[in-house]
């Protein structure tokens, strides 16, 4: 069948792609892990709500040069996040590294950072 990657993009075409920066994937990753018991309420709602900001802004940046927005997390945070856009921000693909087929030919076009403050609260 198609993969996911068809649906968005021509065939050999690149892959536009939206990442988190390394130290946001991080802290999510380990608040994901830390609270697998109690999914929803491990992260401040501030911080939901800066990173929503920060997907949004990435999003409409792309979308504004024509691109399809294509965020690509890891897998463990990827069914959390595509909740959180879903509900915020609509139609965003969020895919997890692991979707996108080996032959893909990828191309950053954005990257999602938030800024430290927000971070250190999570972590104090």
């Amino acid at each position: 069948g198609r993969s996911i990657v068809q649906d968005i993009i021509n065939a050999g075409e690149d892959l536009p792609i939206i990442t988190l920066e390394q130290s946001l994937e991080q802290l999510l990753n380990n608040a994901l892990k830390e609270s697998s018991q109690s999914r929803d309420a491990f992260l401040e709602p501030k911080l939901i709500d800066a990173l929503a900001d920060a997907i949004a802004g990435e999003k409409y940046s792309v979308e504004e040069q024509g691109l399809p927005a294509v965020l690509v997390v890891s897998p463990t945070i990827r069914p959390w996040l595509s909740r959180i856009t879903r509900q915020r921000l609509g139609n965003l693909s969020v895919l997890a590294y692991t979707e996108i087929p080996e032959d893909q030919e990828i191309r950053v076009v954005g990257k999602v950072g938030i800024q430290e403050n927000h971070a250190q609260e999570v972590a104090a």
